[in-house]
């Protein structure tokens, strides 16, 4: 009788694990499918947030209709590069009450370059333009953080 529980105990716990990365098709996930815009977050069943729809279908492998509109956590940041212009963008959506997000550009050497203080009531979805146009040539991060949110991004700026 103890054998067949611990038995049964197992095959639940594996088949609630497949349950839950059941949403995930690793064979649909497409790396050169072009997904750019609209800037409409999306909070996956595997509880990552992406830029939209479409990248949560072909870079995340997720199931049609298996996410909701909007962030999973706090907020969440992305970067688009736009060196022909010298400009990168920033997108960032907040959860449905808002907050306030201090976001930092800071060269190699630890120099601010650039900071700006976003603040939302409401989750609109957020972009601004920067312009890395007086940036010297090299490497940077983007950070942002505040409340229970941080993440960082490198990107390179200027002419190499």
């Amino acid at each position: 009788m103890r054998k067949l529980l611990i038995t049964g105990v197992f095959i639940f716990t594996a088949i609630l694990g497949f349950a839950q990365t059941e949403c995930v098709d690793e064979l649909a996930i497409n790396p050169t499918y072009q997904c750019n815009y609209p800037f409409l977050p999306v909070c996956a069943c595997d509880g990552k947030t992406y830029f939209n729809e479409c990248d949560a279908i072909y870079h995340g492998g997720i199931q049609f209709n298996s996410y909701t509109s909007g962030v999973c956590g706090d907020a969440k940041m992305f970067l688009g590069q736009d060196p022909l212009n010298k400009l990168i963008r920033l997108f960032v959506q907040f959860k449905p009450t808002g907050g306030t997000l201090t976001f930092m550009i800071v060269d190699m050497y630890g120099g601010i370059m650039q900071q700006l203080f976003i603040n939302s009531s409401n989750q609109l979805p957020i972009e601004r333009d920067i312009s890395t146009a007086t940036f010297p040539a090299g490497v940077y991060i983007a950070y942002v953080y505040g409340g229970g949110y941080r993440e960082t991004i490198k990107f390179v700026a200027g002419s190499l």
